[in-house]
């Protein structure tokens, strides 16, 4: 094995690999979920060796067996200020090919990337900490300097102590966390459709999700590159997974969007702000636009929550010069903008000031966008349930809101017992019993209005590795898809569609969680008609009582004459076999089930569903049920299925 040297007076380059000592585990699965950080110099340590041909890069290769090298990167995810410095796949034929992945060891001491034309850095103002994870910085601003240790190719900060590495992989699931099921038993069940006239109202955007506004140096690796400012919106696999949920809405959000300002003119946003402006929450009109091309390009409709903090205190309105100046440039330059929504769970703002603002806006709104078949609507105001604050907040708003939204969280990301909180259905109507006074507030004070979920998830905090993104999460993700879709909810934004642990898509490669696969079908088999059920069951539960076989039913999104019936099964040991009341010469399954409850993978009708070699989607195909066995199926423990009755009797259901 080389060592690094490091020689005084010049410049030395190295691909750096590292051999793991012996009982170290693999770092981070050699993943692009995995960021480069600070970590404590002690055994076992990280080490860094210079490979063959004085190749200028840094690579990390284990010395068990198997292991892939991987190399400190940026390239993949931009090369601009504050980017988090990644490991990624490489292989020793490709790296004197990668220039991105070149570092140099200058005489200072500091390691520089001529790529990017800038040094590994840190956004922090005092002593570096653990796990902080590491940054692209210009080389004069906080610049990390770097020396060896006595231990061969270990690196560490002249100040702070500390050495560069890799975190070790977290432990892979295994089997359940959860107490033993119950042994496994069949029970009988009967599923009735009310087909005589629908009880209910979805929209045709319902499915919808949000991008938010973290920084990197929030929570890593969860928000690492997932702000809106930094996700790749070019990247493929983005384009067609939100395409395919088309026409959701993307809402722009989160409460750092109380943070931005938008640097309309071009000469940054300091002039537009009397306080110092994180980089990270400056829009500049060229992201809007890519922002807005994103939209365009996927047919997404583009929610966008515009800052409501810049007031001098909670009593106080607005001050709306930056906001009218952002209006200003999207109406003059034609950019189409479904909604904008003003501030983010903002409840310490008094309420009549609140609903002032939004008449306000309601006005640079018509004068901007004077022709209404063009012009964004007014959507607010995006509070955590509080029905005592809507009556003074409805009536100052003088009847302007074109849709009500709400955010809803009843699990805590760091709650121990989440996981099992989520697989207790009497849990999952908390969301419910927290939204219904808001409806009521809705419908009694602002009737026009439509009634969205802005912000939700099965847990706040950023949810919870392999719960939130697992199988376990869908359940809660499906059950809150039936509850707001029979209470006439037009629009449910899933916090979020990239971004920490409750994402329906993943960070390292923006490929499908489970609940993707929910929200695709969800999408395209369920309509927005609505009717009511009725499940009965024999085995000691009535369905609709304590609800552990749960059932909701739409006209089919697109097929006239056809009834969609999703079901879900959240018991972990009966097995329903469940006779339908409808009269169909055909029925369609779309059943998706799991390995286990934490799994991140899921099978459809039995087969797995995997992106394909091509990077593609995999095909959501249905199998059919034999001719005679329309009314009959089997649903197995923790299983979700989607059944689609063709041509059903008495149906209202024209397609």
């Amino acid at each position: 094995m080389a060592t690094l040297k490091l020689i005084l007076g010049g410049v030395v380059s190295f691909l750096l690999s590292a051999e793991l000592a012996l009982g170290d585990t693999l770092p981070c699965g050699a993943s692009n979920d995995c960021p480069v950080s600070l970590l404590p110099c002690a055994n076992p340590w990280t080490t860094w060796v210079q490979n063959f041909d004085n190749v200028t890069s840094f690579g990390l290769n284990s010395t068990q067996a198997g292991a892939s090298i991987v190399c400190m990167n940026v390239k993949a995810w931009g090369t601009t200020v504050d980017d988090v410095i990644w490991v990624t796949r490489c292989s020793p034929e490709d790296l004197p090919h990668e220039l991105n992945r070149r570092w140099l060891l200058s005489s200072n001491g500091t390691l520089y990337n001529p790529t990017a034309d800038l040094c590994i850095g840190y956004t922090h103002t005092g002593t570096p900490t653990i796990n902080h994870a590491l940054v692209l910085q210009p080389c004069d601003v906080n610049p990390i300097t770097w020396s060896l240790t006595s231990n061969p190719g270990q690196v560490k900060t002249q100040d702070g102590g500390l050495c560069l590495g890799v975190p070790p992989t977290p432990p892979a699931p295994g089997p359940d966390p959860l107490p033993p099921a119950p042994p496994a038993f069949n029970a009988q069940a009967t599923i009735s459709v009310a087909l005589e006239q629908p009880v209910a109202r979805s929209g045709d955007g319902f499915i919808s999700f949000n991008f938010d506004w973290h920084l990197s140096t929030e929570e890593p690796p969860k928000w690492i590159n997932m702000s809106v400012q930094l996700i790749d919106l070019s990247n493929p696999m983005l384009l067609a997974a939100a395409s395919a949920l088309a026409p959701g809405h993307l809402r722009i959000g989160g409460s750092e969007g109380d943070k931005v300002v938008y640097d309309v003119d071009g000469d940054g946003c300091a002039k537009w702000s009397n306080v110092t402006v994180d980089p990270g929450f400056c829009l500049s009109m060229t992201r809007w636009r890519e922002i807005v091309s994103f939209s365009q390009a996927t047919g997404v409709r583009l929610v966008f929550g515009l800052n409501g903090m810049n007031r001098p205190d909670d009593n106080s309105p607005s001050n709306f010069t930056n906001i009218e100046a952002f209006l200003a440039y999207t109406a003059r330059t034609k950019l189409p903008v479904y909604g904008f929504e003003f501030g983010n769970e903002l409840p310490k703002v008094d309420p009549v000031i609140d609903g002032q603002d939004f008449v306000t806006l309601k006005k640079l709104l018509v004068h901007y966008w004077p022709d209404m078949s063009t012009r964004p609507k007014l959507i607010g105001n995006d509070l955590n349930p509080d029905a005592s604050y809507l009556p003074k907040f409805f009536n100052a708003t003088q009847g302007v809101l074109d849709v009500y939204t709400y955010h809803d969280y009843v699990g805590y990301g760091l709650d121990p017992k989440l996981l099992t909180d989520l697989i207790d259905v009497t849990y999952l109507d908390k969301n419910w019993d927290n939204a219904a006074p808001l409806q009521q507030a809705q419908e009694a004070y602002s009737p026009n209005s439509e009634i969205w979920v802005g912000e939700t998830a099965a847990a706040w905090h950023s949810g919870q590795d392999n719960v939130t993104n697992a199988w376990i999460g869908s359940f809660w993700y499906f059950n809150m898809m039936g509850t707001l879709s029979r209470h006439n909810h037009t629009g449910f934004c899933r916090q979020t569609l990239l971004g920490g642990s409750y994402g329906i898509l993943r960070r390292d490669n923006y490929e499908p969680n489970p609940d993707y696969y929910v929200a695709y079908l969800w999408r395209h088999v369920m309509g927005v008609s609505v009717f009511d059920v009725t499940v009965v069951s024999s085995g000691g539960t009535v369905s609709q009582g304590n609800q552990t076989l749960r059932t909701f039913a739409h006209c089919h999104r697109t097929m006239a004459g056809a009834v969609a019936v999703a079901v879900m099964n959240l018991d972990r040991s009966a097995t329903y076999d469940v006779t339908f009341e409808l009269e169909s010469p055909r029925r369609d399954d779309y059943i998706l089930t799991a390995g286990n409850l934490t799994s991140r993978s899921i099978t459809l009708n039995g087969q797995p569903l995997q992106v394909t070699t091509y990077g593609q989607l995999p095909p959501i195909d249905s199998t059919t049920a034999s001719p005679g066995t329309e009314k009959k199926l089997a649903i197995a423990p923790t299983t979700i299925a989607f059944l689609v009755f063709h041509n059903v009797s008495n149906s209202r259901c024209s397609g």
